[in-house]
């Protein structure tokens, strides 16, 4: 994937950052300086937004104060959530 500006990734905080405990916030790309360093706007829970610049990317021996990518998730099927399964408005 590739990182680029309005992305949304996840910080992981350090240990004195962290708001109510957790440990991953979501965080927006606001510039990107490379392919594993950018700019972001962290949004800690019950705090402002934050901004924290040149974030490198995290691997699995560093990890505080650095992002990640979100898990990828299956997407969902709209028809899922409509009555019946099928489109509400009339064919024709």
């Amino acid at each position: 994937m590739t990182v680029t500006v309005g992305r949304t990734v996840h910080y992981h905080a350090a240990a004195d950052e962290r708001a109510n405990g957790a440990a991953v916030h979501p965080a927006i790309v606001t510039r990107v300086w490379s392919d594993r360093c950018v700019n972001l706007t962290v949004f800690f829970d019950n705090s402002p937004p934050a901004p924290r610049s040149s974030v490198e990317m995290a691997d699995q021996q560093n990890v505080d104060r650095r992002w990640s990518w979100p898990p990828r998730t299956e997407p969902v099927d709209p028809a899922k959530f409509m009555i019946g399964g099928a489109d509400p408005a009339p064919a024709g």
